[in-house]
């Protein structure tokens, strides 16, 4: 088999794309119930993954997977971390491997066009892709089954080493069978394939290559018999001679093929839109493909080929069919993912085949016309099964890394997990729970009643409604669904104490308030420790209601209540959250209803007297209906609000049951920083914190957590700087480090400690790299510096031009056009209404422009006016960030008095400096303006 350089380096490009679609995003997917089989595989012992042991919240199960995917895998978690990425690139490598073996395959047995299509197919497979970035063996399926289907053509094809080629056929028979057991079908397949042959061709055999054959059939049979002896397999012939399988429905031959060959162009996320009918056609493909020249009478290389593949390809379906008739075998495409290599190589055969003219010297242009047309029909289903593998659909993924995640960010001590359901329902979740004490409720691992001192119970619901350790009936604080490919996934907040209170608590601090009367009023608040779980630091905020005092009032739709921490004119924190008030039933005439939130919380915030204030925001447009503000006490703010340590920051992740009675596996993410944080010596840089990007005018905050190597630190000044990449300051800003309430001198040590810093950048900047730099000033002397990161300053995004305006004008002030005006309806007395002006960019201004809009009454005097800088979706922009081709469309609140007389009313429009207020000259007509004011027209009161 002679490769041209040509063919080699496009099958190189194949693999590079193979391994590209199937590492890009490997992480984002959750752990699934397989998966999480598999992490409780590997954290067991060696004797355990040999004998298939498991423990599922502590009760000793036996796995129903062979052990040498597991073998292979422990092993080269071993050598390359215990990483989440690590695990799942393990099946990324056989996935790409599957590419080169595939091609191999089809080289031997046809063409390079066949062998190049058939590795395209491969790559491209979605189905395949999908697979290849799981915790599961089934990458390495189809690996070992083109691996082996190859072997089984040598077989069928040496001349000389038989006893070789037979060799390396067994052992990967034995191989793929470790592996899973859907092994069986095409091992059986290929056996027959290669005993007929061999029976065929027994006189060509020399006496030594016949001796061999005979030994290897009897290692092969006494492999058979050895496979009996295997745990899942003596099991399940035990279910099936005792006729406990029989109840079950068989799975229909079609469903078999849509599933298998659509799974393989479409994968497991797309839409099928032909309603699996591309499935059956691509099946049909395949047999004809493979059968067709059996009848034909192809030669000896070309049947032998074609019958191989028939064996390898047939042979499993019928058989995985048949045995639905006896055991359940909830179709997938994975079950029978094996036969993915022989598909691509039949449909690259049924492709190109027509091309090369059914292996003539010519081909006629409808042969080749149908051929190429094939093969572009395919690879564009398999184009539309990758981007649908990678959209996140409702139904892409068992979301149970969200649910715990969920869990974490708002667990509070006293809270209870209970995980509802079969056992099974634990073992994808308990990766991700790190440290949330649980139990499963059937598990032996469950109480017979709650802990005494639970407050909350967590519940993993599956459709139970609460668990059967609780009484009575708690109240449902919350439920939230998570996206499921099968089962939903649901998870309720039950509260066992009672969410109305009668008084207000020791520990609520009342706020003064008032609330319109038929809006909920925030009676009072509390603070406490945050949940110790969540990754980022928080705290606890406890509020009480009151309900509205208007009798029957409607409720106001979603509250939310935003948060702030204010020190002087800074503000220190700002964070939202949500009332949850549309969960209750009935409201108590008297008392109050509780609510509690999690509050996210920047390490390190200094300790200062801050002032809280909270809004209360309800109904579609989120209008504060409540606004209060006190100060927080130092006791507070010591408990609540500065944060230097925090638990759960670094806290690994467990891959195993908590109850498991073995050593868990930890998957350590890597962190890596850059550029590198500065340290000083007496102090350091813990986190420097800055948008990435920025557009010009806009405000550059950057935050510096300090940690302390000592106290009584010397004061100094940092300045702070953007400069470009080779010089040049864009915008600077220095201080005194720390704040007069908690200075430098006071820093504890070993304690982080925020430093909030502005830099205001000009309208003026160009877009582009700059360097964010800090140096620090003692005595007017430079002490040291250092760089703390690249900035990216982006252009606006263009605003198009108005494409319809009410009231059309003809004019141009300085480098805008004016196109005229437009009106929310018709202009009454005593309404503020909103005027739009509407503008051109014919050139880039060069100044920083105000855009105006005046009203002038009957008798000449200056009735209402709204001058700004352009503003969109209230941000302030300036002219300067406008280019060519670009439109403003400017809105102006014009309020017209109730007592304003009737008669016309005159609107102009114009640009003033920002700095000076110097008109800018305006031509109308193409004439110049008077005063440089353009006139828009006459508005006429009755």
């Amino acid at each position: 088999m002679m490769i041209r350089r040509r063919e080699l380096w496009l099958v190189t490009s194949l693999m590079l794309v193979a391994f590209a679609l199937r590492v890009v995003e490997l992480t984002n997917r959750s752990i699934w119930l397989d998966e999480g089989t598999t992490l409780l595989r590997l954290s067991g012992s060696l004797v355990n993954n040999l004998t298939n042991v498991i423990y599922v919240a502590g009760e000793r199960t036996i796995d129903t997977q062979p052990q040498l995917y597991f073998l292979l895998l422990q092993g080269f978690v071993t050598l390359g971390g215990e990483h989440e990425f690590i695990f799942r690139f393990f099946s990324v490598a056989f996935g790409v491997l599957c590419a080169p073996t595939t091609y191999t395959l089809a080289r031997r047995m046809f063409d390079a066009p066949t062998a190049v299509l058939a590795t395209l197919f491969v790559a491209l497979s979605p189905g395949l892709i999908w697979y290849s970035r799981e915790i599961r063996m089934y990458s390495l399926v189809p690996f070992l089954a083109a691996a082996l289907t190859l072997a089984a053509y040598r077989c069928s094809r040496a001349t000389q080493r038989v006893a070789l080629a037979w060799l390396a056929w067994i052992a990967l028979a034995i191989a793929g069978f470790l592996t899973h057991y859907s092994f069986v079908g095409l091992i059986a397949g290929q056996g027959a394939f290669l005993l007929t042959w061999t029976a065929r061709h027994w006189d060509e055999f020399h006496a030594r290559d016949r001796r061999t054959l005979i030994a290897a059939g009897a290692s092969l049979a006494g492999a058979g018999l050895l496979a009996l002896a295997t745990p899942f397999v003596r099991e399940v012939l035990v279910r099936l001679l005792g006729g406990q399988e029989m109840n079950y429905a068989s799975a229909p031959i079609e469903i078999v093929v849509q599933t298998q060959f659509g799974g393989f162009l479409l994968g497991m996320n797309a839409f099928d839109f032909s309603g699996g009918v591309i499935g059956l056609v691509a099946g049909a493909l395949c047999l004809a493909t493979a059968v067709v020249p059996l009848l034909m009478g192809s030669s000896g290389k070309m049947r032998t080929a074609h019958a191989l593949l028939a064996a390898s390809v047939a042979t499993p379906v019928v058989l995985w069919f048949a045995l639905s008739f006896l055991k359940p075998n909830y179709q997938g495409f994975r079950h029978l993912i094996l036969i993915a290599p022989m598909t691509a190589v039949l449909l690259a055969r049924c492709c190109a085949w027509p091309i090369s003219g059914f292996g003539t010297q010519s081909a006629s242009l409808l042969w080749r016309t149908a051929g190429t047309t094939m093969g572009a029909l395919i690879v564009g289903l398999q184009l539309y099964g990758v981007a649908a593998t990678f959209i996140r659909t409702p139904h892409w993924q068992d979301d149970w890394r969200a649910l715990a995640h969920y869990v974490r960010d708002h667990w509070q001590p006293g809270d209870v997990l209970v995980i509802g359901g079969l056992p099974t329902v634990a073992i994808p979740i308990t990766p991700y729970l790190r440290g949330v004490p649980w139990f499963q409720e059937d598990g032996v691992n469950a109480p017979a009643q709650l802990p005494p001192n639970a407050r909350r119970v967590w519940y993993v619901d599956r459709g139970r409604g609460q668990p059967r350790q609780l009484n009575g009936s708690p109240f449902i604080r919350r439920e939230v669904n998570f996206p499921a490919r099968s089962t939903a996934i649901t998870l309720r907040l039950l509260e066992l104490d009672p969410p109305f209170v009668e008084a207000l608590p020791a520990e609520a601090l009342a706020v003064d308030g008032a609330a319109a009367a038929d809006m909920p009023r925030l009676a009072a608040y509390a603070l406490s420790p945050g949940a110790p779980l969540n990754p980022q630091p928080n705290t606890s905020l406890t509020l009480y209601w009151q309900r509205p005092t208007t009798s029957g009032a409607g409720f106001p739709g979603e509250v939310n209540v935003a948060f702030r921490l204010r020190y002087g004119d800074a503000v220190w924190l700002d964070a939202n959250v949500r009332a949850d008030l549309d969960v209750i039933g009935a409201w108590p005439t008297d008392g109050y209803f509780r609510t509690e939130h999690i509050v996210p919380i920047p390490m390190g915030l200094p300790a200062l007297p801050y002032h809280l204030e909270m809004s209360v925001l309800a109904g579609d447009k989120q209008e504060r209906i409540q606004h209060v503000a006190a100060p927080l006490s130092p006791e507070a703010v010591a408990c609540c609000i500065r944060v230097t340590i925090w638990p759960a920051r670094e806290q690994p992740m467990t891959i195993a049951a908590v109850a498991a009675p073995q050593p868990p596996l930890v998957l350590q993410p890597a962190r890596i920083p850059f550029p590198p944080l500065p340290s000083f010596g007496d102090i350091r840089i813990s986190v420097v914190e800055r948008p990435a990007s920025l557009h010009p005018g806009e405000p550059l905050p950057v935050v510096l957590t300090w940690l302390p190597a000592r106290a009584d630190l010397t004061p100094w000044q940092s300045r702070l700087t953007l400069q470009g990449l080779l010089g040049g300051d864009l915008a600077a800003t220095q201080r005194v480090a720390g704040t007069p309430d908690f200075p430098v001198e006071a820093w504890p040590t070993g304690e982080p400690v925020r430093d909030q810093y502005v830099l205001d950048v000009p309208f003026s900047a160009q877009p582009g790299w700059y360097r964010l730099q800090l140096e620090r000033w003692r005595d007017g002397r430079r002490v040291d510096g250092a760089f703390l990161g690249l900035v990216r300053i982006e252009d606006y995004p263009p605003m198009p031009v108005a494409a319809q305006v009410q009231h059309p004008a003809n004019a141009r002030v300085g480098e805008l056009s004016l196109l005229g005006y437009s009106v929310n309806g018709p202009v009454e007395r005593g309404r503020t209404h909103n005027f739009i002006t509407h503008w051109r960019v014919e050139q880039t201004p060069a100044r920083d422009g105000v855009l105006f809009l005046h009203l002038f009454g009957p008798d000449g005097r200056l009735v209402s006016q709204d001058d700004n800088p352009p503003t969109i979706d209230g941000k302030v922009r300036s002219t300067l960030t406008y280019h060519t081709g670009e439109g403003i469309n400017q809105i102006h609140r014009i309020t017209l008095p109730a007592d304003s007389p009737a008669g016309e009313y005159k609107l102009f429009a114009g640009i003033y400096d920002r700095d000076g207020g110097l008109r800018w000259p305006a031509q109308q007509d193409g004439r110049p303006a008077r005063d440089d004011l353009i006139f828009l027209g006459v508005i006429t009161l009755n």
